[in-house]
């Protein structure tokens, strides 16, 4: 896990230093392995969300595999006030209002999906993470893509297939709603019609 934070920084680190640059298929794939184990850990560790941890089948999948899961379900953009960032800050397991690291994040379940919201500098990313066996990948990148539809213009999906350079910044308020995801896309993402509590206890 530390390898993904150190080759990643080298792909984070402009970015959140709010210098712009043109994206490889390779960097936008650094981001998204970096932005999926942060949220998979992310889940071990959130009080607000008890209970909903990654199945071992995930973590064992992805150690093994560093698979980001399917292309779509990761997704990036700017943002035009910054979070406070080091100049040697790590990329690691600190959160919320710690001044000794530039990342703020939180994970909000939407039905079964899991997604992970970090601002790094100006950065802002978003993970879904959820399990393949009980769960499409259409629903997990439905769920990012109604928040795409929602703030039009401010996020991209990674991969995109080829280089793309990042959105023009959101603002800090944006930022802060679209932490917030099931209040923008509802509660769960469409199921073909499934009522009831989930392999997480949670209703969808």
């Amino acid at each position: 896990m530390q390898d993904i934070d150190r080759e990643a920084k080298t792909v984070i680190f402009p970015l959140a230093r709010d210098r712009p640059i043109a994206l490889s298929l390779e960097a936008q794939t650094l981001l998204t392995k970096w932005a999926v184990k942060t949220t998979l850990i992310r889940t071990a560790f959130d009080e607000k969300q008890p209970g909903f941890i990654a199945p071992p089948g995930v973590w064992s999948a992805f150690y093994r595999n560093r698979d980001a899961f399917a292309p779509g379900t990761v997704q990036l953009g700017m943002v035009n006030k910054q979070q406070w960032l080091a100049s040697n800050s790590p990329l690691g397991l600190a959160f919320g209002a710690n001044k000794r690291s530039g990342i703020t994040g939180r994970v909000g379940i939407t039905g079964r999906v899991n997604v992970g919201s970090f601002q790094i500098g100006h950065l802002f990313i978003q993970a879904a993470v959820y399990d393949p066996e009980v769960l499409p990948a259409e629903a997990a990148r439905e769920v990012l893509a109604s928040v795409r539809a929602a703030y039009p213009g401010r996020l991209i999906a990674l991969p995109a297939g080829g280089k793309v350079v990042p959105p023009a910044p959101m603002s800090h308020n944006e930022a802060r709603e679209l932490r917030e995801v099931p209040t923008i896309v509802g509660n769960a993402p469409p199921l073909g019609g499934h009522v009831g509590p989930n392999a997480f206890g949670i209703i969808s």
